[in-house]
């Protein structure tokens, strides 16, 4: 009987020691959920204090590829008006117009400047004729106004100065205005030197400086219409817009055919797992799309009180395949190890 019991536990120890010499290779795998969300995905929002955001989410990688922040002036009258035919469930194209901004003082700026624009080529005209006339009260006028310019784009400057300092507005939105303000400068000086050689009736003086205000004003109105062209919301990827229900989100178009899949896999397993594994994403309808881990988030989460990282892999699909912020199973491909490690990972899960 006892060498019955050394018999066995002998073959016993065999058999193992043949498992662990063996070069056996399987393949481990897991069955998970994952998260379906779009590629990319443009938002378009509204905030506090006339702030209009748009917003590039990149969810393959895990950023925003692009973010632009619009601020309009207090007690400008601002509107956001979609293009007719932009509905949710309709498809749009890259470079598609999305919407307008319409700036109440930004067009009544512009139609001032286009007014003073024609009064100072029409006093050139005069000067030019020789029909002088007396100009004092107009010029004084034009200089008490762009004295009133610069007092008021000062005070706006400022103001805008501090966002851009918290990283609130853009570059662009910081260096149109402080032009502005330059421009609005410049303009007294033109007043100033033009009431100047008005009082002193030196006309080719006078020609110049008119010839000047003219430069300044097509200037300015050159700086607004690139500021309201800017006004116009072109869509930066292709896709669909979809409903939404939000009050402060104005719009949201998704990548209909490229999705992002983030797949939970347990810490103490996720070594098994290397970039350019396979997995197998199981869609509603049954159907499978095949595609790669392409990136392993390294910060852990907590789900269900259990430790987790994230696996990611992107994919493309047909129409209506899938839908954004869907959870379906998926079955993931691991690493190959020995028959030992094999047991090892099922008996971790």
């Amino acid at each position: 009987m006892i060498r019955k019991n050394i018999l066995i536990t002998i073959a016993i120890l065999l058999v193992l020691l043949l498992i662990v010499l063996l070069p056996v290779k399987l393949t481990t795998s897991i069955i998970s959920n994952s998260k379906i969300l779009p590629s990319k995905e443009w938002i378009i929002s509204k905030g506090l204090e006339g702030l209009i955001y748009t917003t590039l989410v990149d969810n393959n990688n895990g950023f925003n590829e692009e973010y632009s922040i619009t601020q309009f002036d207090r007690g400008d009258l601002v509107k956001f008006n979609l293009n007719k035919n932009v509905k949710p469930g309709v498809n749009v194209f890259a470079n598609d117009t999305i919407g307008f901004i319409y700036s109440s003082l930004d067009e009544q700026e512009i139609a001032d400047l286009k007014g003073k624009l024609e009064s100072a080529k029409a006093s050139l005209n005069v000067n030019i004729s020789g029909e002088k006339e007396s100009l004092i009260d107009l010029e004084k006028k034009n200089l008490d106004y762009a004295k009133k310019q610069v007092e008021e784009q000062t005070k706006y400057f400022d103001r805008q100065q501090k966002l851009f300092e918290k990283q609130l507005i853009t570059q662009d939105e910081f260096e149109t205005q402080h032009a502005r303000l330059e421009l609005y400068k410049i303009n007294v000086s033109i007043a100033e030197e033009r009431l100047n050689s008005v009082l002193s009736g030196t006309k080719k003086e006078e020609i110049q400086l008119i010839n000047s205000q003219i430069k300044s004003f097509e200037n300015q109105i050159s700086v607004l219409q690139k500021k309201s062209n800017n006004f116009v919301l072109t869509s930066p990827i292709d896709g669909k817009v979809v409903p939404t229900y939000n009050k402060d989100t104005l719009l949201i178009i998704n990548d209909e055919e490229n999705f992002t899949a983030l797949i939970p896999v347990k810490l103490v397993i996720s070594n098994s797992f290397s970039l350019g594994n396979e997995i197998e994403i199981m869609s509603r309808s049954g159907k499978t799309v095949t595609c790669r881990i392409n990136a392993v988030d390294k910060s852990v989460k907590l789900i269900g009180g259990e430790q987790y990282l994230i696996i990611k892999t992107s994919f493309k699909a047909e129409p209506d395949m899938f839908l954004a912020g869907e959870i379906v199973e998926c079955r993931v491909s691991g690493n190959e190890v020995n028959l030992i490690n094999y047991l090892k990972f099922y008996l971790m899960q």
